[in-house]
């Protein structure tokens, strides 16, 4: 049995808390793009989702090439927070950063 599954097994043993104590099912889907500059490819980025069938719940970016965190606020993507970064203090390249589902 190979380590994914005995995980998914335990999961499944453990008991959920929830509401009339019932399982709530959790769907998380991660999409994760090297973007190599977000300023030169948002709206590529954004047309890309457009031909998802699925939203996904976390998109991760690296190399957004973004000069400060504060560069994020112009890169709203509709139906997630606001971009979360992290830049390189030094350089030009480098840097990441999420959009997380806002539901």
């Amino acid at each position: 049995m190979s380590k994914q599954d005995k995980f998914t097994r335990q999961l499944a043993k453990q008991r959920c808390l929830f509401e009339n104590e019932e399982c709530m099912s959790v769907n998380l889907t991660c999409l994760n793009v090297n973007i190599r500059s977000l300023s030169k490819h948002f709206d590529e980025l954004q047309a890309l989702l457009v031909t998802k069938k699925i939203k996904p719940t976390v998109i991760g970016l690296t190399e957004t090439w973004l000069e400060t965190n504060d560069m994020a606020k112009i890169y709203r993507l509709n139906g997630y927070h606001k971009l979360i970064t992290c830049n390189r203090d030094w350089g030009k390249r480098g840097g990441g950063g999420f959009y997380i589902d806002d539901k």
